[in-house]
């Protein structure tokens, strides 16, 4: 199977979409992802898993996927992986306009979080900016240890199928100050999409993942 990676606001729906997979399917990860990454926690996920890869589909869509690697290729030895990446700014706007981290985000005890936990000084920015890094240098890491054959880098910028569902995020929530910093705390994560970039034009996307591609977007 193909699992799709990425951090959330970043292009997952439009990514199943695209080539005829599946998002977020059930049976779903709710905290099982995070207690794996940040506690080792893994009965439960283990069970999840093992039932989502018997999904009749190409490809299964899912942020939380991104902290599982391993153990989604110890059940899946033949797993192909493909990673979603958006600008870091874009990112993060999207994930403020989305009330991450706000009194309003009802999803925030689903996501990863510095295991020693955050500092009083860590604002919404400071936690969108590390979660954004850390998601990121997760699946880069796992990633770079494949060959280079099981997985594809796919910048969201490239996705025909993308639509922005959330309108208020097309609209820039950042002050230029704000846009500065992020740029900077995220340079080296950054440089991964730029390659990606680079490479799309040159080489486009693998066979095992263009075959899926529906009509309407090809």
């Amino acid at each position: 199977m193909i699992w799709g990676l990425g951090t959330g606001r970043c292009g997952t729906r439009s990514l199943a979409a695209q080539y005829g997979g599946l998002h977020e399917p059930k049976p779903w990860f709710k905290e099982e992802a995070r207690n794996y990454w940040m506690h080792g926690e893994e009965e439960l996920l283990r069970h999840r898993i093992k039932e989502r890869a018997k999904l009749d589909t190409p490809l299964v869509v899912d942020f939380k996927q991104s902290w599982c690697i391993p153990l989604i290729l110890e059940i899946d030895p033949d797993a192909r992986f493909v990673w979603l990446i958006r600008d870091a700014v874009d990112c993060v706007n999207s994930m403020v306009a989305g009330k991450w981290w706000s009194d309003r985000d009802w999803h925030g005890t689903r996501r990863i979080e510095p295991r020693a936990g955050w500092t009083p000084l860590d604002g919404r920015m400071n936690k969108c900016v590390w979660y954004w890094l850390t998601t990121n240098r997760i699946i880069d890491d796992h990633l770079s240890k494949l060959d280079d054959e099981r997985y594809a880098i796919l910048p969201t910028v490239m996705l025909k199928a993308h639509k922005n569902r959330y309108e208020a995020s097309s609209s820039l929530h950042l002050s230029e100050e704000e846009v500065d910093w992020v740029r900077k705390k995220t340079e080296g994560m950054g440089r991964v999409l730029s390659q990606a970039l680079l490479g799309y034009g040159d080489y486009g996307q693998p066979d095992w993942l263009e075959q899926h591609r529906l009509a309407e977007f090809a």
